[in-house]
């Protein structure tokens, strides 16, 4: 008995202990993210910002390179359709509105890319004024090695 009392301590003080762990996790770059299910730090810069009129229709364009080292991949947010509330002639990227892969709103490349699964981009912050944006992203695609998983969250990242 004393042996199962002391086993269920141990358990108690190691589930508790991992508990811990996570919420110390503090990353120094603009993108917290989990990739093949590890959490890690990466760096957001922008690859292209577009804001331009295209046959009467004012639309816009975002390419956010995301990376840990050399550049892992790319997150595309393409309006082919209005954002709600908006005019027919306006494809203005909007916060709070998920724009996703299904839709061809949102897209993902990276070096070996297949085939994309799923997909979407959550802007938090879309700040012309300042030129910043902050969200959130989820997708979920095939390469040539295998399942590619990644979510994660990117702030205060600059507009060129």
């Amino acid at each position: 008995m004393r042996n199962l009392t002391a086993l269920m301590s141990i358990f108690f003080l190691l589930t508790i202990g991992g508990c811990d762990k996570e919420d110390d996790f503090e990353c120094d770059k603009n993108v917290d993210m989990t990739i093949f299910g590890n959490r890690t730090c990466a760096q957001a810069n922008p690859e292209v910002y577009r804001h331009y009129n295209a046959n009467g229709f004012l639309i816009e364009e975002l390419e956010i390179e995301i990376s840990r080292s050399a550049g892992d991949f790319i997150i595309k947010v393409f309006l082919s359709e209005p954002s709600p509330n908006q005019s027919e002639l306006t494809y203005l990227i909007m916060e709070n509105v998920s724009y996703t892969y299904g839709n061809q709103q949102a897209s993902i490349w990276f070096f070996n890319i297949q085939q994309t699964f799923s997909g979407n981009v959550i802007f938090t912050k879309f700040d012309r004024v300042n030129r910043i944006v902050s969200g959130s992203f989820d997708f979920y695609a095939q390469s040539l090695q295998g399942d590619y998983k990644t979510s994660g969250t990117f702030k205060d990242v600059p507009l060129n």
